[in-house]
């Protein structure tokens, strides 16, 4: 009961661009009363799922045929219809407070992307109304597919507040969701002060997690519900031109190939015979700055479908950048800006999964950190990668970090890479 009726009374359409960019509605004034551990209890709720663990998982097969066949079976939903705003009630749970607390007394930035990507999913299952379903078990699988953008307007976030998260389906496609979040916080003078603003993608599976699932259709009422809509249409295609143009399909275009010729003629002594490169000051290898860890995936870091949760594989990715920041900086840094989180494949329970982090880019007092998470197969000396994730951090140290060189094919590769998503959003960092 209260979801529907926290639906109706919160949601107002936000007309203050500059002050909430990624949502259509706010949310309001107002402190809500349903909290992140209410929502993990929701989804076991809307699933029929079991929250203990079983080596077999759910049997879900049963509900393939609460499918439906056709997309027109499913009516248009709003965005006011996925809308959901919760809170992470960190100063009346000391227990939690103790789960969030960084040693610098400030909140843990990787626990807050497992509440995002718990947040999106939510949101997810509120958009989708199927009538073939009411009163069952839901029998989509809703899982992450990419986190488009997380955006930091303040990089210290206070324990001595709650936290609020709030946010909308805010396009789909055929089987595909996208989701807006904005995550805030009182300041000391009683008024909400924008921390994160982040856009996930989901896609909706059959109950297997084996195919894709038709979506409700997002419409809007209004003409300029009907544009914000169109603008998440728009960043769709932008993804898609990205991911056609990367340098995994393309090769590098010839300013980049200039790039990296002037960096490496420029930032070395070229000796003679085999003499080993002497770096000018300054400089610092790439391959001397990667850090990696390897994790054995268990049974308390799952999802609702028996997988690894990928908000806590975010969150070790993130501490690993955070770390490699740390050290080749010599200062505490600030996260600016994460981008094209890509979740290529589920992690299976029971999975060795290593995180690589290596420095990137270097440019002025920000450091773009790329980390690769892959699976490890020991029986087979397999490995696949499961997720890449994009990092841009900004130095506290006085004096500015020292630049990095690449010296092979590989590490040119990744430096330019590296670049390319520092540049897509440095108009962002670059204010800070």
């Amino acid at each position: 009961m209260f979801l529907i009726r926290n639906a109706r009374r919160l949601p107002r359409i936000c007309h203050d661009a500059g002050s909430i960019r990624t949502l259509f509605i706010s949310p309001g004034e107002e402190m809500p009363t349903l909290t992140m551990t209410d929502l993990i209890n929701k989804f076991y709720e809307i699933l029929g799922t079991s929250k203990q663990f079983s080596m077999t998982g759910s049997d879900r097969q049963k509900l393939m045929d609460l499918l439906p066949r056709d997309r027109n079976e499913l009516p248009a939903r709003r965005m006011k219809d996925s809308y959901e705003s919760a809170v992470i009630p960190i100063t009346s749970n000391s227990d939690l407070r103790d789960r969030y607390i960084n040693s610098h007394g400030t909140v843990r930035i990787g626990r807050l992307f497992e509440d995002l990507d718990i947040f999106a999913g939510h949101c997810c299952y509120r958009h989708i109304l199927n009538p073939k379903s009411q009163g069952m078990p839901n029998p989509y699988s809703c899982v992450t597919a990419l986190v488009d953008s997380i955006q930091f307007k303040s990089n210290t976030i206070s324990t001595a507040e709650d936290i609020r998260l709030s946010g909308h389906v805010s396009w789909v496609g055929r089987s595909s969701l996208e989701i807006s979040i904005l995550v805030d916080q009182k300041n000391d003078k009683g008024s909400w002060k924008p921390i994160t603003e982040a856009l996930f993608v989901f896609v909706a599976r059959d109950p297997m997690n084996q195919g894709a699932a038709f979506v409700n259709p997002l419409v809007g009422d209004t003409e300029e519900e009907k544009k914000f809509i169109l603008e998440g249409e728009e960043r769709n295609k932008k993804r898609r031109v990205t991911a056609a143009e990367s340098l995994s399909n393309k090769p590098p275009n010839a300013e980049e190939i200039e790039i990296v010729h002037k960096l490496f003629s420029g930032l070395h002594e070229h000796v003679l015979g085999n003499q080993a490169i002497v770096l000018q000051p300054g400089v610092q290898r790439m391959s001397d700055w990667e850090l990696n860890t390897l994790l054995l995936c268990h049974p308390q870091y799952r999802n609702r479908f028996n997988k690894i949760f990928g908000g806590f594989i975010m969150r070790q990715a993130y501490e690993i950048a955070h770390s490699t920041v740390y050290l080749y900086s010599k200062a505490k840094p600030k996260i600016v800006h994460i981008d094209d989180i890509l979740f290529r494949k589920p992690v299976e329970i029971g999975s060795l999964i290593r995180f690589n982090a290596s420095v990137g880019y270097v440019e002025n007092k920000h450091i773009h950190i790329p980390v690769v998470a892959e699976v490890l197969k020991p029986e087979t000396n397999e490995r696949s990668v499961t997720n890449v994730f994009q990092f841009t951090f900004l130095s506290q140290a006085e004096t500015p970090p020292a630049v990095i060189l690449p010296e092979s094919y590989l590490e040119a590769m990744r430096y330019l890479d590296a670049r390319r998503h520092f540049k897509e959003s440095g108009q962002l960092v670059t204010k800070r």
